[in-house]
């Protein structure tokens, strides 16, 4: 049986035989077998960790061997990446297929970092201005200090990867708290950067429950604080926050807007996928499709005849798309929201089945969008993180994007349309990611990624994170040195 312990200084802590630590016991959300156990944190850990990376941030270590430790970290995920990969799946129930997807994209991330250029000084001109004349100025990026990472359930090693791979190439020391639901899938990660030559102080991870979790998040000792996960408790930490550099990437409730003229094949095909794959359960799957009216009936017939026949199915399967949620708790409030919205006045088209912690693929019709909104229908305003999608008719494009405007999330909006169509939607779209025949959940490791409004604060993505985990130095020097 698998077991993993805390990693603070370069050093494993909670061990099996360690009875001064409390450990947490992993079950397949699937089959409900024991998966393994992990270490947790109690109130010395938690001070150790943060005491640890404050001392590292005392012995810096050169930009070229961080580059090549991240190096190392990528090949290293890759070489285990269907050990990671079967790990994600028995311990969050990500359909393998997806798993095998989320460590190749961790393993890119990292690389990424390694790769990048953004950390070298940068030659800036003096030359417009008279007193320059002589001189020269580079521009440096120093690291702000620790930086305190919060991570979800959903994708433990590429959200972890986003921030720790810009840390380490910035420099600064990481404290990494990942969820209760994930907990062997991040320790692992960590047990695997240690391995590869991480000096100690630099990466130290934390268990811990969530009355500690408030308290780091309060803690003034760290310069940054990276959150992921939901929007009542990133904003609860933006607030109490003493620094005033604070990330958080939030939840969504994600539109895809699907105009005249559009393939409907593709579109039907992109976006059920989106909708149903690992249940649901990623902030940028598909919550609404809006279909212009003129076609909207054969959409919706063409999405019902598609995707109606969808289960949940063991998530160990190469062909599975919809596995299990994460806990029954959640699958009853997944639930809880379709029948509301039934009771107001939304037509099931198919799904609504609830067994334990899985609940079916389920699909929506909404003829009146802009009324449910109004109505605060829970399924129309709220994110569902589940495998729920509705679909209803717009009588255009700019209808639809009002009321993606009108959404108080905003992180990826899909528009399936002509050319015309697209241009008219993008300059009216306020979403920080807009994409063109292709669905919400596409997302690039290298570019910007956050949310506007309720979804965040800040961006993601490895020139946007380091940016946020550095401040720029001004030296200025003379010409010949």
């Amino acid at each position: 049986m698998l077991h993993r312990e805390l990693l603070i200084e370069g050093t494993f802590l909670g061990g099996v035989c360690d009875q001064g630590t409390s450990k947490e016991v992993v079950r397949d959300p699937w089959s409900g077998s024991v998966v393994g156990t992990y270490a947790e944190s109690g109130p010395e850990e938690v001070e150790f960790a943060v005491v640890t990376a404050v001392r590292a941030m005392q012995h810096p270590f050169p930009l070229s061997q961080r580059k090549t430790l991240l190096h190392r970290i990528a090949e290293r995920i890759e070489e285990d990446r269907e050990f990671l990969a079967g790990l994600l799946t028995r311990e969050i129930g990500k359909p393998i297929t997806y798993s095998r997807a989320e460590v190749q994209r961790c393993a890119l991330t990292f690389r990424l970092a390694a790769e990048s250029e953004i950390a070298a000084p940068r030659p800036e001109t003096l030359a417009y201005d008279p007193r320059g004349n002589g001189l020269r100025a580079e521009i440096h990026r120093l690291p702000r200090g620790p930086v305190l990472a919060f991570t979800p359930y959903n994708w433990p090693l590429n959200l972890a990867a986003h921030k720790i791979a810009p840390a380490l190439l910035a420099g600064c020391p990481v404290v990494l708290k990942g969820s209760p639901q994930a907990g062997l899938s991040t320790l692992s990660l960590a047990r695997l950067i240690h391995e590869c030559g991480c000096p100690p102080g630099f990466l130290n991870t934390v268990q811990c429950d969530l009355r500690l979790s408030e308290a780091l998040a309060r803690d003034p000792r760290f310069a940054v604080v990276s959150f992921t996960g939901s929007p009542r408790v990133g904003w609860k930490i933006r607030s109490e926050a003493p620094t005033p550099h604070v990330i958080l990437e939030l939840g969504g409730n994600a539109f895809a807007l699907v105009g005249t003229g559009a393939d409907h094949s593709a579109a039907v095909e992109k976006l059920g996928l989106s909708a149903y794959a690992y249940a649901g359960q990623v902030c940028i799957s598909t919550q609404h499709i809006l279909v212009h009216r003129s076609e909207f009936e054969a959409f919706r017939d063409t999405f019902v005849a598609r995707w109606g026949g969808l289960c949940a199915e063991n998530p160990a399967d190469s062909s599975t798309v919809c596995g299990p949620l994460i806990h029954e708790a959640q699958a009853k409030a997944v639930s809880a929201m379709v029948d509301s919205a039934c009771g107001q006045g939304a037509k099931l088209l198919f799904g609504g089945t609830l067994s334990g912690n899985r609940y079916s693929p389920t699909a929506l019709e909404i003829q009146d969008f802009s009324q449910a909104q109004s109505l605060e229908m829970a399924l129309a305003t709220e994110e569902v993180f589940g495998p729920v999608v509705t679909l209803s008719p717009i009588d255009s494009i700019e209808e639809g994007a009002h009321l993606v405007n009108q959404s108080k999330y905003a992180i990826h909006t899909s528009v399936f349309a002509d050319p015309d169509s697209w241009d008219q939607a993008s300059g009216q779209l306020r979403s920080p990611g807009l994409l063109w025949n292709e669905p919400p959940t596409l997302r690039f490791d290298g570019l910007p990624y956050g949310g506007e409004r309720q979804s965040g604060l800040g961006r993601e993505g490895l020139a946007y994170a380091f940016e946020s985990m550095t401040y720029p130095q001004s030296r200025i020097l003379p010409q010949d040195r």
